[in-house]
């Protein structure tokens, strides 16, 4: 197939390779059904469902988009939790043991401030609910300088799955370092439930020599400080739950020695 530019190129990777990760994400859990998640199947129909790739949705259009993010995470939290269910804060899980709270977020601001206020509107959901412990996990997709980072690695030529995947990584990293994150960690301290903040970063990322670019499905989190180990297992398996929607098939295939690639993880710790 042939483009007229890199751009239209990349826009067609992100509809294929996003709806791909969706679609399968939900096909995994299909059996899950309750009234909040017929609403936020509808409105996979009303708004832009693409959650890895950025989108010009603002405001109370944005809501279908949200949902649809809230969806996509019980799905994923569906393979290696229990008894999950979208309720309040936003998902609601057995894990362990415990009962967790999800607050799915999608963060369209551009400012620390409003970064900040969207991490502690889903504190709060979560210490108000009848959890025992919680994670923000802020979708950060519009943050992301998905057409810079991509044009780069064209450009260069990179044929390194490693290089480019610690081209992400890095970007993570310099993203927190370039904002308060001590002074979050200020106000999120009283929140006793939150045991971290994971920031969903999906992107596509061309890679020399491929047909397509390879999809970026990762989780990077901040934690706070004397939480860390109590939240690693959720973490790890929320990220690992991310990297098996690429190789999920219906049917299931037929025994081939086929084995899945595995994204090495990355995790951040401020």
């Amino acid at each position: 197939m042939k483009f007229s530019s890199a751009e239209d190129a990349q826009r067609f990777a992100f509809d294929a390779i996003g709806t791909d990760f969706l679609t399968k994400a939900l096909h995994r859990n299909r059996c899950i059904v309750d009234a909040r998640f017929d609403k936020a199947w509808r409105s996979l129909r009303a708004g832009d469902p693409i959650l890895t790739g950025p989108t010009q949705l603002q405001g109370p259009v944005s809501r279908p988009r949200d949902f649809s993010w809230e969806l996509l995470l019980a799905s994923l939290v569906a393979t290696f939790a229990t008894n999950v269910r979208m309720a309040e804060p936003d998902v609601v899980c057995e894990f362990q043991g415990k009962r967790v709270g999800l607050a799915a977020k999608v963060f369209y601001g551009s400012n620390d401030g409003q970064l900040l206020d969207k991490i502690q509107e889903g504190a709060r959901q979560i210490q108000n609910q009848n959890v025992d412990q919680g994670f923000v996990v802020v979708n950060m997709v519009e943050q992301f300088p998905h057409e810079r980072l991509f044009n780069v690695i064209r450009e260069a030529g990179i044929a390194e799955a490693k290089v480019i995947f610690e081209l992400v990584s890095g970007w993570v990293d310099a993203f927190l370092v370039a904002h308060p994150v001590p002074f979050w960690e200020q106000h999120l301290r009283g929140m006793s439930k939150l045991m971290s903040v994971m920031m969903f970063v999906p992107t596509i990322l061309p890679l020399a020599g491929m047909p397509m670019p390879l999809p970026y499905y990762r989780i990077h989190t901040f934690g706070l400080i004397g939480r860390e180990d109590e939240a690693l297992l959720f973490e790890q398996a929320l990220q690992l739950a991310c990297e098996e929607v690429p190789a999920f098939y219906l049917p299931p295939p037929v025994e081939s020695g086929d084995v899945a690639c595995r994204i090495p993880r990355f995790r951040t710790n401020i």
